[in-house]
């Protein structure tokens, strides 16, 4: 049976739009290929709590001794090569080299410190960066009022770490579940769409993935995330 060239051009043109959802984590160490070649492996990333987008992906670039690491923009960033574990962008290795510095913009969990650890990122090891007590008794709306200036600029109250929120402990309507292991995001919009829970401290060796509408709220300072549905709607999730 021969298809219709019009039906075949949908094809491809549907083809093209195609779009996977990726783990933040499985993404770590992948490589920035620029046009003119690699550069960079990708650390983590910043999204924005409210719409959920990805803001920048934190790339390291240089060598471990004289490294750097630098923001790029989600604008740039192609559609992952699980093959070749790259990350393509339309741009020049001398065009990356001159992002951003990171600390142009913190999230929040740096913001109270107003400047990152000084380990960060000295290493590529699983876990998240917690510095235990940092912001106990600074509340999230509190945050929101104040919005720390950082290096002359109002500071985002919404900009966070996926690498630090990995970890926090998750609360339901009806009390605790377990811990955000992972985030999901679409590699087309580059939002992210939705978070992995892992429910071993009430569902031994079980996980579920939620949409973010269903987040309330991320606390920086007790280190969990408020979910607005009982623990048996996540349950019949996982």
């Amino acid at each position: 049976m021969r298809m219709n060239p019009m039906n075949a051009e949908m094809v491809i043109l549907s083809l093209k739009d195609l779009t996977m959802l990726w783990n933040t984590r499985d993404l770590r160490g992948y490589s920035i290929r620029a046009i003119d070649g690699d550069i960079g492996k990708i650390y983590e990333f910043y999204f924005d709590d409210e719409t959920w987008n990805v803001n920048y992906a934190v790339v390291y670039i240089g060598s471990w001794v004289s490294g750097r690491n630098i923001l790029l923009s989600h604008d740039f960033l192609g559609q992952p090569d699980s093959y070749s574990q790259i990350v393509p962008v339309n741009l020049t290795k001398e065009q990356v080299e001159n992002a951003p510095d990171v600390d142009t913009e913190k999230p929040v969990y740096c913001q109270r410190q107003g400047k990152l650890p000084n380990d960060w990122p000295a290493y590529w090891g699983g876990g998240r960066l917690l510095i235990a007590g940092a912001f106990d008794g600074y509340s999230y709306k509190k945050a929101k009022r104040e919005k720390p200036s950082v290096e002359g600029q109002e500071a985002d109250p919404h900009l966070r770490s996926t690498r630090e929120i990995i970890g926090y402990r998750i609360h339901a309507s009806d009390g605790k579940l377990g811990h955000l292991s992972n985030f999901i995001v679409d590699d087309k919009t580059w939002a992210v769409c939705s978070i992995v829970i892992n429910t071993r401290n009430w569902l031994p060796g079980r996980k579920a993935i939620l949409p973010t509408q269903w987040v309330e709220e991320i606390s920086w300072s007790k280190y969990r995330i408020l979910v607005g549905s009982l623990r048996e709607t996540i349950r019949s999730l996982s």
